[in-house]
């Protein structure tokens, strides 16, 4: 029954930060960073397809932990209720990706940062821009193109922020409940082939020209410390002491 309740929180508690994330997204004002000049080549890249999309990462962000916690608790745990273990893992990795999320896009409607192709998705008005030394970002007054309000949610990086959340938090679940013997080498395989990943997808975020260094980095570091608030909190990685046999009450005692 407790734990049937602790689950039904959990779960609440997910339906409300995402409740909390369509509504930032949706309803909170998009602020802008001052003016820039014109002539900045900071935001004078040419716009270029992601290699790392956001379907793909959702995607691995759902394949990923899911496969990795039926692995270890439903296949392997053989302490508590598989069903129950399986929830529960689920429901702490959920929450800690939505707590980057909410963080992240608030961050991203405060700043108001332009991307580094904003000019090439904004269009500046020619005519103005003879007339204007800077350009005012979130201007319909200065874009041609009105479909011009994700080029200003530059920072921080939430591609970095989520990837970095996965490998900080699936490494150490791998940490709390890898028990093979043999093939002792899988586990750090994995480990850095997540770690990887993320150096790549947090990477091709700069060399695409979807955001800066400073917005990666922060991405990146809003991810590791939100994994580890999370499993420090509200996980029990690293909470579990080795099974100790049971002491011999029988043995001789010595004089």
């Amino acid at each position: 029954m407790v734990e049937t309740l602790e689950l039904v929180f959990d779960f609440l508690l997910i339906f409300i930060e995402c409740t909390s994330l369509y509504c930032i997204s949706k309803y909170m004002p998009m602020w802008h960073m001052p003016g820039h000049h014109i002539g900045d080549v900071r935001y004078s890249y040419p716009y270029v397809q992601d290699t790392v999309t956001s379907a793909f990462l959702v995607e691995l962000g759902f394949i990923i932990p899911i496969a990795s916690f039926i692995v270890f608790e439903i296949l392997t745990n053989k302490t508590h209720s598989k069903v129950y273990a399986f929830l529960n893992q689920f429901t702490k990795c959920t929450f800690g990706i939505l707590f980057v999320l909410n963080i992240g896009t608030a961050l991203k409607h405060v700043s108001g940062v332009p991307r580094p192709y904003y000019n090439a998705v904004c269009q500046p008005n020619v005519k103005l821009l003879q007339q204007e030394h800077y350009i005012a970002v979130n201007d319909d007054v200065i874009c041609e193109n009105t479909k011009y309000h994700e080029a200003i949610r530059s920072f921080p990086s939430l591609h970095a922020g989520v990837s970095f959340y996965f490998f900080v938090y699936l490494s150490c679940y791998y940490e709390s409940r890898w028990t093979l013997k043999k093939f002792v080498l899988l586990k750090p395989m994995l480990q850095g082939l997540m770690f990887l990943g993320a150096i790549f997808t947090s990477c091709s975020r700069i060399t695409e020209y979807k955001h800066h260094v400073s917005d990666v980095i922060v991405g990146s570091a809003l991810g590791i410390l939100s994994a580890l608030f999370v499993i420090v909190s509200a996980t029990d990685f690293f909470q579990r002491k080795p099974n100790i046999p049971p002491s011999n009450t029988n043995q001789t005692k010595v004089d």
